[in-house]
């Protein structure tokens, strides 16, 4: 016998070897149909529950959501997002109203005004952002025109959501 032949021979007693203890470890152990059902079953009432769970800490946080403002420097996008999908799947559209956030949930109605001439817009967030600097806030090129001029480019907002996501506000 070679010395390669041995190695293999030794790797395929201490393959036999593992293979053994494993099922010797599996004794009495019996995996069938019959068995695997009850926790088929269960694991699925488990996962329904914690969909259920998941609904309602989502519905706690819009509402919890809903009772928050927030201060803070607002900018607005255009091109070359335009007619782009955004991060909920919707097309942007620069001439639609819409917002960008963070963290507010999609879908969620808010309240926008600019703190310096007092004009408000309501908008639902449609897409994630902005990712400069410390605004909270990207509005759609229309919904900022509507409270501000555009040259303007930063305003000094205050955000009150005022509407659960898919509520129809």
């Amino acid at each position: 016998m070679t010395g390669r032949q041995s190695i293999i021979l030794a790797f395929a007693v201490l393959a036999a070897l593992a293979v053994g203890l494993y099922f010797g470890a599996m004794e009495g152990i019996e995996i069938g149909h019959a068995q695997l059902e009850p926790q088929i079953r269960e694991n699925a009432e488990d996962i329904a529950a914690l969909k259920c769970d998941i609904a309602v800490a989502n519905d706690r946080l819009a509402y919890a959501t809903e009772l928050m403002t927030f201060i803070g420097v607002a900018s607005y996008y255009s091109y070359p997002f335009h007619r782009r999908l955004t991060a909920s799947g919707t097309v942007y559209d620069k001439d639609g109203y819409s917002a960008a956030s963070k963290s507010l949930p999609f879908g969620m109605m808010i309240r926008v005004t600019n703190l310096e001439n007092g004009r408000s817009i309501v908008v639902p967030i449609t897409d994630r952002g902005p990712f400069v600097g410390e605004r909270i806030l990207d509005l759609s090129e229309a919904a900022f025109a509507k409270i501000a001029p555009l040259k303007k480019g930063l305003i000094r907002v205050q955000v009150t959501p005022i509407g659960k996501p898919g509520a129809g506000n």
